[in-house]
């Protein structure tokens, strides 16, 4: 909740100043840390046949005084948790985009620690997320009376921690935001490829290419809601070989849309595809 609190008002910091990428990137690692020294880590990775786990904490680093870091668990969470920050606060291009994702995403971490009695605490604080994001989806639908800033991270860090504590559900909360998590990173690769750094801001996200192909804000939003339920569906039922069953073949998919949205324009202008 500290760091959250903390991602919070340097979103609004941001929102007033415009702070440069850089520092908003150190804020980020100042929330991460508030979380993971906190005891927020992955200490271990299910197989995905289901036989059993990979323990993470075995490899540590004792500093003395009842201290030590598990490096392994330290570092995946810390990714982990920078990933969906930023992944988060990139699913905000359109109106309603943002809000929807987020509901579904919390509602799937709700729901799967519904099964189990130690996890109500954590599927309570979802299920919260899910509720408060979802009653700003009225004031954020085309065309929306707000906006959401910086301050965005602080739910991809708190939907990140939730996955976490709520007995590592990495691999399904990866599943829901597959479609915002592979644009992310195809984005990320075209601004390192153009010389780039990869947080400052383009027009090459996905809902971009939707909006230039002549989709509404309304119809993208609605898109990337139910491409997030089907998916969030299918983590729901599927086991851990499933869901990784699903998460190749969904790529694969999102691909091969991504790249036939690319050839799209020129098509439609009726140009030659080859130079």
């Amino acid at each position: 909740m500290m760091a959250g609190f903390v991602g919070i008002v340097l979103g609004i910091i941001d929102d007033k100043y415009d702070l440069n990428p850089y520092l908003r990137f150190g804020a980020q690692i100042i929330c991460i840390l508030i979380v993971i020294f906190g005891g927020v880590q992955i200490d271990y990775i299910n197989h995905p046949s289901g036989i059993g786990v990979l323990p993470l904490t075995k490899i540590f680093i004792n500093f003395g005084h009842n201290f030590s870091i598990q490096p392994l668990s330290f570092l995946l969470a810390f990714f982990w948790i920078l990933w969906n920050m930023n992944m988060i606060s990139w699913s905000n291009g359109v109106d309603g985009q943002f809000p929807l994702i987020t509901t579904v995403a919390a509602l799937v971490i709700g729901i799967l620690g519904l099964s189990d009695v130690n996890q109500l605490r954590t599927s309570t604080i979802a299920f919260a997320v899910a509720g408060a994001a979802l009653g700003t989806l009225p004031f954020s639908w085309y065309p929306s009376k707000i906006l959401y800033g910086f301050g965005a991270t602080a739910i991809g860090l708190v939907l990140s921690s939730l996955s976490i504590l709520n007995g590592t559900k990495v691999a399904t909360t990866l599943l829901v935001l597959l479609v915002p998590s592979l644009d992310a990173i195809l984005t990320i690769v075209r601004r390192i490829r153009s010389g780039r750094a990869p947080f400052w801001g383009d027009r090459s996200h996905l809902h971009h290419k939707l909006l230039d192909l002549g989709l509404s804000h309304r119809q993208i939003a609605l898109f990337y809601g139910l491409a997030g339920v089907l998916l969030g569906s299918i983590s729901i039922v599927s086991s851990g070989q499933g869901k990784l069953i699903a998460i190749i073949t969904a790529s694969g998919g999102f691909v091969f849309f991504l790249t036939l949205l690319n050839y799209l324009p020129e098509i439609k202008n009726g140009k030659p595809q080859g130079d």
